[in-house]
């Protein structure tokens, strides 16, 4: 069955793809990558296509890379459950290629369990990709190690490393083609602070103009930070300069 690359006209909704699952981390990734040249060139090696499926590669599964052949119908048939149990089709509103791979992490992750921590494969949810760190999405699908920031660190803020946090902002706002996840721990900040434990595309940052710009794939919206407030409520920074991506 001949396959072609996917491309703008699959990458460019991959920006806005809605986020029904709890799969933050999977959404704003893809999210990420396709705003930037060579995150979208990653897509393109990464993901193909016909008229009847999807193939999904990923690059670096215990050093392999690994293929999963998803069929359209199973797309187009792919469901999600609201909190009233209605079961909703998500082919009129979601992005086709960001649930493609939604469906190759469920087999993915039905042949390497340990590919999601084991206190996420505790939590209740409707699918098996749920709930995962965006760094080892990002290793699996890309087969390159992401920078990483206080993903895993004890602190829930940033702001416990502010130098590094700082520099790195900063290397980011200079690298146009960065591609970058931020997330949030634990929500100690109030009501009208972001909420616990949700991952957004970085979209742009300006040190000068103290503001980091985020897309929240889930909200359909963008959210505009001063740096300071950045710092105490994200928890880490995660992704590529283009440099990573070559």
């Amino acid at each position: 069955m001949k396959m072609y690359p996917i491309c703008s006209v699959h990458t460019t909704p991959m920006q806005r793809a809605v986020q029904k699952f709890h799969d933050c981390y999977l959404v704003a990734s893809l999210g990420a990558l396709s705003r930037s040249a060579k995150g979208r060139r990653v897509l393109e090696n990464n993901i193909s296509n016909n008229y009847k499926a999807v193939n999904v590669k990923f690059k670096d599964v215990n050093g392999k890379q690994e293929d999963y052949l998803i069929l359209k119908n199973e797309i187009k048939n792919f469901t999600y459950e609201r909190k009233d149990g209605i079961k909703e089709k998500l082919d009129k509103i979601a992005s086709p290629i960001t649930t493609a791979v939604e469906i190759a992490m469920n087999r993915l992750l039905a042949i390497h369990p340990t590919k999601k921590p084991f206190i996420y494969r505790m939590m209740e949810n409707q699918q098996d990709f749920e709930y995962n760190k965006p760094s080892r999405f990002l290793q699996m699908f890309t087969g390159k190690k992401p920078v990483i920031l206080n993903e895993s660190g004890i602190s829930m803020s940033l702001f416990n490393k502010v130098d590094k946090s700082i520099k790195l902002l900063g290397d980011i706002e200079r690298d146009k083609g960065a591609v970058f996840v931020a997330g949030t721990g634990w929500n100690k900040w109030g009501t009208n602070a972001l909420p616990s434990w949700h991952c957004y595309a970085v979209k742009r940052v300006n040190m000068e103009q103290n503001r980091i710009v985020l897309f929240d794939h889930r909200k359909q919206e963008e959210i505009i930070l001063p740096i300071q407030t950045a710092l105490h409520q994200l928890k880490f920074l995660t992704g590529y300069f283009s440099k990573d991506l070559s």
